[in-house]
């Protein structure tokens, strides 16, 4: 896709970032907030990809979150 989310789970508090990879693909302008509802979006879409590798297991075919 055209955006890179990246959350960092060692910082305190959370830190994120959030590039539009088409329009600033040197990732120099973190728009995670001026994006807020994108970025909401993509927690949501990495807490379903946390779910699913939570559950998956090794050697088992990987089914993509929807």
């Amino acid at each position: 896709e055209d955006w890179k989310y990246t959350r960092y789970l060692d910082s305190q508090p959370m830190y994120e970032e959030l590039y539009h990879l088409a329009t600033d693909p040197n990732e120099a302008s973190n728009v995670v907030q001026a994006e807020a509802a994108r970025a909401e979006r993509m927690r949501v879409r990495w807490q379903r990809w946390t779910t699913a590798l939570a559950g998956w297991t090794r050697g088992a075919p990987w089914q993509d979150p929807v």
